[in-house]
């Protein structure tokens, strides 16, 4: 049995302070707890998020913000009731001289009143270790154990250009949809306060992680890509072991079109921390591009590929020119995978590569094999007999034949077309669809229902295909279901002949039901 959580609210806490980065210190300190009880069993902290703007300070036009509250217990009682806690944290950091303190009061909601309350004396250079202690007397003070885990950073140093980081970041956001310059702004300072913090501390993983969610944050634009790219070479110089680092530049890089950087970041990640199957793949690709062959196949050879990743190489390597190997990848993947959609897109993409005056004239055959024109059928016929001559198993040219059959009204020869094309490739949706209307004209409709309910399933918002499910339901007798098919691909489109024709068949077949009832 999974009690539940013990629900606090978190109001960032004032300060009161002759110097501004006192309130800094007071607001990311409330937002630190809440991530140091993220993953604990009975507690769950949550913020109260508190911005307003400050009329007489100086500078208010432009926008000064102001975060940070400290209220009296039936205030501090409200916001607890809007994020739905039953306790509620109010904290004020103070400094008198050399003196600095935490202090946090514990107020019940309901009652609106106080439970407990502390003063935490923080000596000079012991600014990291508030927050542990701010935690154990939190937890106590709730009757639990106190989240595991040290101070998020080995000196004061570090830890205060965490928070200062932090505070950035906030700002970053809160700017991002009225002034895009000075959010850009703030996020480079947040990057900078970061890489700053693992200078100080090179253990300090708050800081790396952050560093990290806003590198790969910054992707989505060009300007913040640049930022985080600078923060993170500048970080890999004093940090070169940082194999995370290294992994998202080379993504950064990639994005950006520095193939030979993003080749770098990676190969040292590599070096550090082995890469992912696809990753190499990626790698690989980019060092084929460059003309670094011996190093992309050097890659190549680590990688154990699914049959999707072997066929994203030999496009790769075809695109790039390698044709051999390219051909050696389809080979190996048709002779492990012979039926399924890699197989036979494989088996298309090798048709192409090794002939490719047959491979246009199999797609003049396609073109031809849906126009209807006797002429052109015949034409077409000879053309997918060619191509299967060269590919006996060419799913495409089966199919082709399927359709050049039922044109001709020869069911049962493209009945077998179209079982031969799905023996290829199981469960594709188009021969599904014609091997159950193949079926359903030859009066199989139980068999075509299958495969025309599995095309629907397959494609879900074409109306033809779940109108054809409607009439083979109505075949089989289940008027009740053909009848809900039928108005489904009837709301997604009103004037399909094909589905009217369908609705008064049914309406012709009930009330025969009904005059016999």
């Amino acid at each position: 049995m999974t009690l539940a959580r013990l629900i606090l609210a978190v109001i960032p806490f004032g300060a009161r302070a002759p110097r501004a980065e006192a309130g800094i210190i007071a607001r990311q300190i409330a937002g630190r707890l809440v991530a140091r009880f993220a993953l604990h069993d009975a507690i769950d902290l949550r913020s109260v998020f508190l911005v307003a703007m400050n009329e007489d300070a100086p500078g208010s036009g432009s926008g000064h913000l102001i975060f940070g509250s400290v209220p009296e217990p039936v205030v501090a009682s409200t916001y607890g009731r809007g994020v739905g806690a039953s306790r509620a944290l109010v904290g004020e950091w103070n400094e008198v001289a050399s003196d600095r303190s935490l202090a946090l009061t514990l107020v019940d909601v309901a009652t609106e009143s106080v439970i407990a309350a502390t003063t935490l004396a923080v000596p000079a250079d012991e600014l990291h270790e508030c927050e542990v202690r701010a935690a154990s007397w939190l937890a106590t003070a709730l009757g639990h154990d106190a989240p595991a885990g040290g101070p998020a950073a080995a000196s004061e140093g570090a830890y205060l250009s965490l928070l200062e980081a932090l505070e950035h970041e906030v700002n970053a956001t809160l700017l991002a949809s009225s002034d895009a310059a000075r959010s850009g702004d703030e996020l480079e300072a947040a990057l900078t306060g970061h890489v700053r913090a693992l200078r100080l501390d090179p253990a300090c993983a708050a800081a790396e992680d952050r560093l990290l969610i806003l590198g790969a944050e910054a992707m989505e634009g060009e300007r913040e890509t640049a930022r985080a790219i600078g923060a993170l070479e500048t970080y890999l110089e004093q940090s070169p072991r940082a194999w995370r680092a290294l992994y998202l530049l080379g993504v950064l890089r990639r994005g950006a079109g520095d193939r030979t950087g993003a080749i770098l970041a990676w190969s040292r990640s590599d070096a550090l921390q082995p890469l992912r199957d696809a990753d190499l793949v990626t790698l690989a690709a980019l060092e084929r591009e460059v003309g670094a062959s011996a190093s992309a196949a050097a890659h190549q050879r680590r990688v154990t590929l699914t049959s999707e990743m072997r066929l994203e190489r030999a496009r790769s390597l075809a695109a790039a020119g390698d044709i051999g190997l390219a051909l050696a990848d389809l080979d190996a993947l048709v002779l492990a995978e012979p039926a399924g959609p890699a197989a036979a897109q494989a088996r298309r993409l090798r048709f192409r590569l090794r002939t490719p005056e047959a491979d246009r004239a199999l797609e003049r055959a396609g073109a031809l094999a849906v126009s209807g024109e006797a002429v052109e059928l015949v034409e077409a016929t000879a053309l997918f007999a060619r191509a299967l001559a060269l590919e006996p198993d060419l799913w495409e040219a089966h199919f082709g034949n399927g359709l050049i059959a039922r044109q001709q009204g020869d069911h049962e020869a493209a009945i077998r077309a179209f079982r031969q094309a799905l023996a290829l490739w199981p469960g594709q949706a188009d021969a599904c669809h014609e091997l159950g209307v193949m079926l359903l004209m030859t009066d199989r409709a139980n068999e075509a229902l299958g495969h025309l309910e599995a095309a629907a399933a397959l494609r879900p918002h074409d109306p033809a295909y779940l109108a054809d499910v409607g009439f083979a339901l109505l075949r089989t007798g289940d008027l009740a279901g053909a009848r809900d098919r039928l108005l489904r691909a009837q709301v997604q489109d009103a004037a399909d002949p094909i589905t009217r024709t369908y609705l008064r068949e049914l309406a012709r077949v009930e009330a025969l039901v009904r005059g016999e009832a």
